[in-house]
């Protein structure tokens, strides 16, 4: 395979056509969502292709490139919740990249050779076509820990949204940040809701609870028709809801499963889970999810590791200070930090 290269920038939407027979495959994979990485990264993205003897598209690949002093490491589809193999014989790519120097790094829901591990986490999906209609697959939800959460919530006086406008995303953004203060967890830049907004348009959607015109609780799910899927991609609530437990949280989810269910969409992707996390992959256990192994690939094996594992001892440090970290002190470091992770 002779693989050709080019960027983001060197390509407009009629010339990215071309490549459709492969990016239709998915919404990761789309002219929208790649220009959106490069405004994130503020870094043109690189894409690797290869077309046949019958000039058919047969390969499609791009990355978001980061330099070290000592190597080039080329991260394909960062945020991306769907591993490649889904939609790649990525056996083939290594194959290609076998006398390149660049540290390519990947997700595959299997183990391929030439590559070395640097992370594995569990992908959790749920099959909703073995429903016939939003209400059965609303029974097959656990009892205790879902349905009682969603139909007490019901109950309460909350105002329901469904919606992709600027200002919602906007009040999104601040209770997110207010969650993953509250996690630990690093925030995304500035701007990184509005961008989605601004490149994703109908593609993206959030489900929202209110009450007395307050976000209290929401998800972000990504509509993906060309893959048949709705993807989880972000949830926030409100601390002070959440101790009440009056089941605001489980209804944002559940207007987003709905939603899908309603709109023909077979899967809800719910994401990645890392391995020491049981409690998160419970959590969508309990929603009809199934998991199977994904794993962060490297190419050529000896390659430095790109991060550092979640469960990992300097990560439960730096997870302990964030959350004790003024606010905004921690938004600054946040901000600083994002474009190594």
């Amino acid at each position: 395979m002779n693989l050709k290269r080019t960027t983001l920038s060197r390509l407009n939407v009629n010339k990215f056509k071309k490549f459709n027979k492969i990016t239709n495959k998915s919404l990761f994979l789309s002219y929208d969502w790649l220009s959106f990485l490069g405004e994130l990264y503020n870094k043109d993205p690189k894409i690797s292709y290869y077309f046949n003897k019958k000039k058919q598209i047969e390969f499609f690949l791009p990355f978001i490139t980061k330099f070290t002093r000592t190597s080039t490491k080329s991260v394909s589809l960062p945020l991306c919740v769907v591993p490649l193999s889904s939609f790649h014989n990525l056996e083939k790519f290594i194959s290609a990249l076998r006398n390149k120097t660049d540290e390519v790094y990947f997700h595959s829901s299997n183990l391929i050779e030439g590559t070395a591990i640097v992370d594995n986490f569990y992908l959790s999906t749920l099959d909703m076509s073995k429903y016939s209609n939003s209400e059965n697959l609303f029974k097959s939800l656990n009892k205790s820990n879902i349905q009682r959460k969603v139909l007490k919530a019901m109950k309460q006086n909350f105002t329901l949204i469904v919606d992709g406008n600027k200002k919602l995303f906007e009040e999104f953004e601040n209770l997110q940040s207010k969650t993953r203060h509250r996690q630990g967890s690093p925030d995304y830049p500035k701007n990184f809701f509005k961008n989605l907004s601004k490149f994703l348009k109908n593609k993206v959607k959030i489900f929202g609870v209110k009450e007395n015109d307050k976000l209290i609780a929401a998800t972000v799910f990504f509509w993906d028709k060309n893959s048949n899927r709705a993807i989880y991609a972000y949830g926030a609530n409100d601390e002070k809801y959440l101790t009440k437990n009056r089941g605001a949280n489980q209804l944002a989810m559940w207007l987003g499963i709905e939603y899908a269910k309603k709109n023909n969409l077979r899967y809800l992707d719910f994401g990645k889970t890392p391995l020491s996390n049981k409690s998160l992959l419970t959590y969508k256990e309990r929603w009809g999810a199934k998991t199977e192994n994904c794993f962060m690939l490297v190419h050529p094996k000896k390659a430095t590791k790109l991060d550092v594992k979640r469960d990992s001892y300097f990560f439960l440090i730096f997870s302990k200070l964030m959350r004790i970290l003024p606010f905004n002190i921690y938004k600054f470091i946040s901000e600083t930090i994002f474009k190594y992770l």
